[in-house]
């Protein structure tokens, strides 16, 4: 090969090594920037979420199934204007999440997240569904939860920034802005003085009224940090997340019939001759399907002792069929 010829394969060969470099060198630092963008978004927005579903699943859970109520009552006497301690700080925890929800489905990783979205739509659903409820304590619309939303969990810095930063407002000065508005003839404030009454009237779990409703919210909570944990790589509590139940409901004690009436993909109706015999029950089961996060939607009709599910046809209709006939069957934690 002649000297010259030698020194153009030498100086391709060059401008082709330099060239691999330039693009490897290029995506370690695209690969870099995108993780540090995605730290500053989890630590923005995802990590508050996280914490704001951790206390709010662990609240619920002691006062359905650890005797919070009890406790509080008989350890914390003092009522002011607006309601107990116990109630406010339980309401505060239900309107930080709401705060948060609607600030990392905007900004966050998990705008695009079908299960995320899915789980978090069910649980904006319970708190606005009346039609499934008997008791409209804890009850809050959609536009009313995202009214609370943005009144406590609010834009800080600049707000045409890509990344706006958010801050939940204190306790303390939770209940110093509910004093000032909660005189209001809204809805909206007519909710939270009926949810703060339902709070501070009950005595013991059983007497909470709303309490089916913080169950369901209570169960898909637990699907939600599960999942989004697991995304995430960590969690935000040691112990493994447990599932609230009804406690004194009766489906713990629960030995029937049950019979598939009629079904096809992603639904099935069943007849379940209690239903028709005790509400408290048909309530409770209702609690109890809907935790299951294949569920769509569960209807009761209690004249005909039947019940219909809706559900993901992600899920095979046989595992989905046993899940529920497990659920039904099982004795409550």
């Amino acid at each position: 090969m002649e000297p010259g010829t030698i020194g153009i394969v030498l100086s391709i060969f060059s401008a082709t090594a330099t060239a691999i470099w330039t693009v490897l060198t290029w995506n370690e630092q695209q690969s870099a920037a995108k993780e540090q963008q995605r730290d500053q978004v989890a630590a923005l927005y995802v990590n508050p979420f996280l914490i704001a579903c951790e206390n709010l699943q662990r609240r619920l859970y002691d006062v359905l199934n650890e005797n919070e109520l009890e406790f509080f009552k008989q350890e914390c006497q003092e009522v002011y204007d607006l309601g107990s301690p116990e109630a406010i700080e339980l309401l505060y925890v239900i309107v930080i999440y709401f705060g948060w929800a609607k600030t990392v489905y905007r900004y966050g990783p998990y705008t695009n997240d079908r299960q995320a979205i899915e789980l978090n739509r069910k649980i904006s659903h319970i708190f606005s569904n009346i039609s499934d409820f008997s008791s409209q304590a804890f009850y809050f619309s959609l536009s009313q939860q995202r009214s609370l939303g943005q009144t406590f969990v609010r834009t800080v810095g600049e707000l045409n920034s890509i990344y706006p930063r958010f801050e939940a407002t204190s306790l303390y000065k939770f209940a110093e802005e509910l004093v000032k508005d909660i005189n209001r003839c809204s809805p909206l404030y007519q909710n939270v003085r009926r949810t703060i009454k339902a709070i501070d009237c009950a005595n013991h779990v059983e007497e909470l009224e709303g309490r089916e409703r913080l169950v369901a919210v209570q169960n898909y909570l637990v699907d939600l940090l599960s999942y989004l944990e697991k995304q995430e790589g960590f969690s935000v509590s040691n112990p493994l997340h447990q599932k609230a139940s009804l406690i004194g409901s009766g489906i713990s004690q629960f030995h029937t019939e049950m019979e598939v009436v009629h079904e096809i993909k992603g639904r099935v109706r069943l007849r379940i001759p209690q239903l028709r015999q005790d509400e408290s029950y048909a309530e409770a089961l209702r609690s109890r399907l809907q935790s299951l996060a294949s569920v769509k939607t569960v209807k009761i009709n209690s004249a005909a002792a039947s019940i219909t599910l809706n559900y993901s046809l992600a899920v095979p209709e046989a595992e989905f069929k046993q899940r529920v006939i497990e659920m039904i069957g099982q004795e409550a934690r």
